[in-house]
């Protein structure tokens, strides 16, 4: 067996090396000094990516032979290899004209991408494109869920019959708004996003909405001239909670004093786009801050609302060890830890910046959990249940 191992092993660094030594001789032969990667050795990622490439390059205005070789360090054998794969890929009619290097293969039709879906891929794939769109986010999820059906056309007939099985026993639960996001905001922060524009928003907050009501003004607020609507940039969005959010940046207003703030997410808000009123154009450009990520900016928050002008604060919650298991069977947040006493208690902790929203997750927990720090959220708990006791 050793020896049959070693055999192998041999066999295989010869291989490397006689598929090294031939693309050196390419590149030689190109007068260039790097190594050609032939097109049978590139995964299928780097594969992908050429094949796109080559796209963009046939439908804009088309590609040479030569240069479609110089592009991609690919011999004469390669660059047709390559040609033939994007033919086949998005099934486009990229026809050659010229000849030799000179010959240019161009595409001005429309393409779709073909399908090579395996059954564990595409199953759960379907699954999560049925439940996410079909019933309960909002409308602007319609096109992805047409997807899924496109999809579920395409596959082959045995992961077809086992979907058709499975698709009423399996369902993923999302909680549905009863008011969702208007699907005209959806696109145009989404297009504002893609194109750096800046928008004008008539944005109420749910407390300003209950204000009104309980003054007495009507359900439906009086729309804002433009001259006080909110000039914002468009960062980011995400779902949670029934809804899309939008994170945001105030446009500051022509000789304004810059405020200071306590970090660089500061001046940023969180916004939901179901109780967006009216969006228009900011008739404005702006440039994508290099130093914003959503991953880093949602980090600081429980879930959703990121409490700008509050300090970092290290929360420590003690759950008894029978509610334990709804604690440590869930990524809660990305910086929590939990910890076991002796006793059985286990000391569940992570940093947040503001304590609003784990409010209602430390009464969720109910006499099963005690906030052992910071004592805000001590004081925050204490205030809420005797609200809560007054009305009994």
């Amino acid at each position: 067996m050793a020896k049959k191992a070693n055999t192998s092993k041999k066999a295989a660094t010869a291989k490397a090396a006689k598929t090294a030594k031939t693309a050196k001789k390419l590149t030689k032969a190109r007068g260039t000094a790097e190594l050609v990667m032939p097109l049978k050795h590139a995964t299928a990622d780097e594969m992908l990516e050429r094949m796109f490439e080559l796209k963009r390059m046939m439908e804009s205005g088309g590609a040479k032979f030569s240069d479609i070789k110089k592009k991609f360090k690919v011999s004469d054998a390669q660059a047709f290899l390559l040609i033939k794969r994007v033919r086949a890929g998005f099934h486009i009619d990229a026809t050659g004209i010229g000849t030799g290097d000179n010959r240019v293969y161009s595409s001005t039709g429309g393409s779709r991408l073909s399908l090579d879906l395996i059954e564990n891929q595409v199953l759960p794939a379907l699954f999560i494109l049925r439940d996410a769109t079909e019933r309960s986010l909002a409308p602007q999820m319609r096109a992805a869920f047409t997807f899924g059906r496109t999809v579920e056309k395409h596959i082959d007939d045995a992961t077809r019959k086992k979907y058709l099985c499975l698709k009423d026993r399996i369902r993923l639960r999302f909680t549905q708004s009863k008011n969702p996001s208007d699907i005209t905001n959806y696109e145009l922060f989404v297009n504002a996003m893609a194109d750096g524009k800046t928008l004008l928003i008539d944005y109420r907050s749910a407390k300003s909405l209950a204000d009104a009501i309980m003054a007495g003004e009507s359900a439906t607020p009086k729309r804002k001239a433009t001259k006080d609507l909110w000039h914002v940039e468009p960062l980011a969005m995400f779902y949670a909670r029934r809804s899309f959010y939008a994170v945001l940046q105030p446009v500051a207003k022509p000789g304004a004093t810059k405020e200071a703030v306590s970090d660089k997410y500061s001046a940023l808000r969180t916004i939901r786009l179901s109780r967006i009123l009216s969006v228009i154009d900011g008739k404005t450009n702006f440039t994508m801050p290099d130093w914003f990520s959503l991953d880093e900016y949602l980090e600081d928050a429980w879930e959703i609302i990121r409490e700008g002008g509050e300090a970092k604060s290290t929360v420590v919650i003690e759950v008894d060890a029978a509610f334990a298991v709804n604690i440590k069977d869930t990524l809660w947040h990305p910086t929590q830890e939990i910890s076991v006493r002796p006793d059985g208690v286990h000391e569940f902790s992570f940093r947040v910046r503001g304590l609003k929203e784990i409010l209602y997750f430390v009464l969720w927990l109910g006499h099963g959990a005690r906030v052992k720090q910071p004592k805000s959220l001590q004081d925050l708990v204490k205030a809420e249940l005797k609200a809560i006791a007054g009305r009994y």
